[in-house]
């Protein structure tokens, strides 16, 4: 389960690469920036490192079933897992 959970990952992170480098070759194609510019040099990169980190960030599907009971702050959920 884990390897496939990071396989999907890996896949979002390409996919995501993917959409900025068409966006990319689009704004190249109505001239809205230079042709030669980059991911790089447009600063697009930073972009790349976001999706990345948010990727990272994402909770794996396979820990849904921890659960965090709380019994310090709310009277109400004394007997509720969340």
């Amino acid at each position: 389960m884990l390897f496939i959970s990071n396989c999907l990952s890996v896949l979002q992170l390409v996919n995501g690469v993917a959409i900025l480098h068409m966006q990319m070759d689009w704004q190249k194609s109505k001239k809205a920036i230079h042709e030669d510019d980059t991911l790089l040099t447009t600063g697009e990169y930073k972009t790349i490192i976001l999706i990345f980190l948010d990727v990272l960030i994402q909770p794996y599907w396979f820990l849904s079933w921890k659960t965090y009971q709380d019994t310090k702050y709310n009277e109400f959920t004394l007997d509720l897992n969340f």
